[in-house]
């Protein structure tokens, strides 16, 4: 399938008429990340999320991917800081709130995580590591006691 060329820069454009998170291309290009993501080829994954961010500089799905491996990897508070990016301009953006109570659980910071869980399951009820981080949170309270 080919992309439509906007004549005057010859990039492909999506139907915002650019670069946007809905264009074919970079949603190929994401579909390929979250694979990489999946079969544990992080920096395959990484490396795809920096390409799209270079046609898109604010693509939310390739932020949130690059949070949550940053999270993954131990880099917790770059990962809280991509994320408070995402949310700034999509509040409701269910991973960034999974990626942002990972990120503040893993770094003691209980308040932060228990909010960020309460609004991750408040936009998407049935999110399939809500009810882990819900149980992870509550055993860390009981555990500082």
């Amino acid at each position: 399938m080919k992309a439509n060329r906007n004549k005057s820069k010859g990039t492909p454009t999506g139907a915002s008429g650019g670069w946007g998170p809905d264009n074919p291309i970079l949603i190929q290009a994401m579909n390929v990340a979250a694979t990489r993501h999946r079969e544990g080829k992080l920096a395959e994954a990484e490396q795809i999320c920096h390409d799209v961010l270079k046609r898109d500089p604010k693509h939310p799905e390739a932020m949130v991917l690059l949070a949550m491996i940053a999270h993954q990897t131990g880099r917790h508070e770059e990962a809280l800081k991509t994320v408070r990016s995402v949310l700034k301009h999509r509040a409701r953006h269910a991973g960034a709130w999974f990626v942002a109570a990972g990120a503040s659980l893993a770094l003691g910071r209980v308040r932060e995580a228990e909010q960020a869980c309460r609004t991750l399951l408040k936009l998407a009820p049935d999110h399939p590591a809500g009810a882990r981080l819900t149980a992870a949170l509550a055993e860390l309270k009981r555990s500082a006691g």
